[in-house]
């Protein structure tokens, strides 16, 4: 190896250590914070809703309760992969899926909930919340079995709560049963279809898309991608999550495409940027790389990140 190449892999290795340092954040508490609205299908704000976020690495809970205006916030998180459980008197409670940073500003997240129009679907006490909380807790914990057991339970009680077959779908597909995954998760689309859930559709979508790419169906997954994003072009949560999605199963040029969706989206969301300069990285396009770190730091000049991506852009300009 001649010293020049030395040199471009030593830098190499440096920037992607910053990576592993900037990256390995313990989920739960933290510095992050999160805010939302809770709203009616009218744009009604919803006083005393309850919110609880629950990490699914550390199992680490937090609980909030909107104020007149609808709103509510969290302080004090950590990094990682939460969930994410809005509740109403009168009203169908709901729950999502997202990614929490302590670095960089979190995305608000405005909820609207649908009135519950049939009692026998409402969730009348704290036994069904308990319930659907122990199902995601053993699925936390890849207790897949036992968590189905739980969400199937659920699904008999509530029947009107159609986002509980994305949890079910969720347990087929760690447990490699494929074609159930994507049947339950079909499911939960043609009710949300029915309902006029726009959310829930594309996020079943976007489901189903990830099974067919951990089948190596890599045409059938980029299918479902598609649809996903064109049935709701402008949340940049779901285009992120998709390039997640990618990036994860070393599907780096796609991982791009979908980064800078979620960039060209919310053009002042610090997170896809620097993590699109990471993925230019690993082609190793260090000039790409470099300005989407720079725009990084244009964006969040404050953020905690700000002197790791600095000194992968110190390291970077290094190479010749």
């Amino acid at each position: 190896m001649n010293s020049q190449s030395w040199i471009k892999r030593a830098a190499v290795v440096a920037a992607l250590s910053f990576l592993a340092a900037g990256l390995c954040a313990q989920a739960g508490q933290g510095r992050g914070r999160l805010t939302g609205t809770v709203m009616d299908e009218t744009g009604r704000p919803i006083a005393k809703a309850s919110i609880s976020l629950e990490f699914e690495n550390s199992g680490k809970k937090f609980e909030a309760t909107s104020n007149d205006k609808g709103e509510w916030v969290f302080m004090g998180l950590g990094t990682g992969r939460a969930n994410l459980i809005f509740v109403a008197d009168g009203f169908l409670p709901v729950t999502q899926q997202i990614t929490i940073s302590q670095l960089q500003r979190n995305p608000p997240v405005n909820q609207v909930l649908k009135v519950d129009t049939e009692k026998k679907a409402r969730l009348k006490d704290e036994a069904a919340m308990g319930q659907l909380e122990q199902g995601n807790s053993l699925f936390n914990e890849r207790k897949y079995q036992e968590a189905l057991a739980v969400f199937n339970q659920f699904a008999a009680d509530n029947p009107a709560i159609y986002h509980i077959y994305m949890n079910i779908g969720d347990c087929y597909r760690e447990m490699q049963d494929f074609p159930t995954a994507i049947a339950q998760y079909q499911q939960a689309i043609d009710k949300a279809k029915a309902n006029a859930d726009a959310v829930i559709q594309a996020k079943g979508l976007a489901s189903i898309g990830e099974v067919y790419l951990r089948q190596n169906d890599f045409k059938t997954a980029q299918d479902f991608f598609k649809q996903s994003l064109d049935l709701n072009p402008k949340d940049e949560v779901l285009a992120y999550n998709v390039a997640e999605i990618y990036f994860n199963n070393q599907k780096v040029d796609e991982a791009i495409q979908y980064y800078t969706l979620a960039t060209q989206i919310k053009p002042q969301w610090g997170t896809p940027l620097q993590k699109l300069g990471y993925a230019y990285l690993n082609k190793a396009d260090y000039p790409k790389a470099i300005a989407s770190f720079k725009k990084f730091l244009e964006v969040e000049p404050n953020s905690d990140q700000a002197p790791v991506v600095q000194a992968v852009i110190d390291s970077l300009t290094k190479i010749k």
